[in-house]
């Protein structure tokens, strides 16, 4: 079915064809998500190549935590339209209990039937020429569907993460659910754009009738404008006695376990106490810090600080020592985008990965790099030595500003503006309805 969407008096025909409606949970006011920046960046950069952007998300309250201040990243001549969400486990939840199928396909199942007509209100002002909607949150792409089926619209379904993987979504029902909707985005969508070579490779053996130039490689990357202005990397502490290593994100048991590093580190300081410290910025509260650190005797040596602002946490990467990486295996077809952070950094990487990750492929070839596998203290003892040698002499990262450009969100914003002209000129050539 398609509606006949005319634009009333208060329409805006002079955005036409070359507008695009952006369709995605994570948007400022979140915190604590790298994925804001990724459709936050689009947004900025897609004028200067030729598109009008406007964003459909959610209403604040659907985030875990926020922050008003953040909106100041927010483009001012940016439409952003929020529809009424809730989080299942927080706003529909009885004692910290709910249905399962209030759940399906995520949390924010709630946000699909109000983002339909807040987003049939855009549609109908804007006059896009192309919805492209972004995963992981399930119900972006529901809704970006939906729209597509109900306007003729072509859309480009975003993966940021793979979207079925072994054991993930672990329940049942949203597992099929997932399954369902990757169809579905697999059947409808004009482009289907991934963020790593092995989730490129997966989905394209899993689908191998979907025809190769409907697959878009197009990967994370960092925000030069949070760089400007921050001087050379580690200016402010080239005269320290103690070296500092910096996280910066979230970390757990499965899949982001630091407690092999901390043990290692523990063994690294035993030939001098006050070689080096650690900084764990925005770790989440999963892990017992406290009790970890005063067993192992590190309460001195590493801190746990709380969430910051996204340019102040750049800045603190650019006045590290070094940087570390957690990635275990079960994330090998991820890249996160503070590796592409640290890369613009221009600071050593201590990479806990698994060697044949895309995390490792992507790393491999900068300068510095320092690579372990997250579980082997040895490894990890060893990196940690090499990185403090290659320090103390003053041997520091090469890496080409003109190379590391090609790492920016422009560049990349600049590719999918690149796949939106393509689908306009696909379109344009089949003519008007139901593709």
């Amino acid at each position: 079915m398609v509606l006949a969407l005319r634009a009333g008096a208060d329409a805006r025909p002079v955005h036409g064809t070359r507008s695009v409606l952006l369709v995605a949970y994570h948007f400022p006011p979140i915190l604590g998500s790298s994925g804001v920046h990724r459709t936050l960046q689009f947004a900025r950069y897609l004028p200067e190549f030729g598109w009008r952007p406007c964003v459909l998300t959610v209403h604040p309250r659907a985030y875990p935590t926020s922050a008003p201040g953040v909106l100041r990243e927010v483009p001012p001549e940016l439409p952003v339209v929020r529809a009424p969400a809730w989080d299942t486990a927080r706003h529909l939840a009885w004692k910290g209990r709910y249905p399962g199928v209030l759940a399906v396909p995520d949390r924010w199942f709630s946000w699909w039937l109000p983002g339909v007509v807040r987003g049939l209100g855009l549609i109908r002002r804007y006059r896009p020429g192309i919805i492209w909607s972004t995963f992981p949150v399930a119900t972006a792409h529901l809704i970006g569907a939906t729209l597509h089926r109900l306007t003729g619209l072509p859309w480009v379904a975003d993966f940021r993460d793979p979207m079925v993987q072994q054991g993930l979504p672990a329940e049942p029902l949203a597992r099929r659910a997932w399954r369902a909707i990757e169809r579905m985005a697999v059947r409808r969508a004009a482009r289907l754009c991934v963020t790593t070579p092995s989730t490129l490779e997966d989905m394209r053996g899993r689908y191998a009738q979907v025809p190769a130039e409907r697959w878009v490689l197009l990967e994370n990357g960092y925000d030069e404008g949070l760089f400007s202005g921050l001087g050379s990397a580690g200016g402010g502490r080239r005269n320290a006695r103690r070296l500092r290593l910096v996280h910066s994100g979230i970390l757990y048991a499965g899949g982001r376990d630091p407690l092999p590093f901390l043990r290692a580190f523990r063994r690294f300081l035993d030939g001098d106490p006050d070689a080096a410290e650690v900084v764990l910025r925005a770790a989440g509260d999963e892990i017992d810090f406290d009790s970890v650190l005063q067993g192992l005797g590190l309460e001195k040596a590493v801190r746990v600080l709380p969430t910051v602002g996204y340019a102040e946490a750049v800045r603190e990467m650019v006045d590290a020592d070094g940087l570390l990486l957690f990635q275990g295996p079960q994330y090998n077809r991820q890249v996160p985008a503070k590796a592409y952070e640290y890369i613009r950094a221009g600071q050593p990487i201590l990479a806990l990965v698994d060697p044949a990750g895309d995390t490792m492929r992507m790393l491999r070839g900068w300068s510095h790099v320092y690579p372990a596998r997250i579980d082997s203290e040895e490894e990890i003892l060893a990196a940690l030595e090499r990185w403090h040698e290659d320090v103390l002499a003053g041997r520091r990262p090469v890496r080409p500003r003109e190379t590391v450009g090609r790492l920016s969100r422009r560049a990349r914003t600049e590719q999918l503006a690149a796949v939106f002209d393509g689908v306009l000129r696909e379109t344009k050539a089949r003519g008007p309805g139901p593709h």
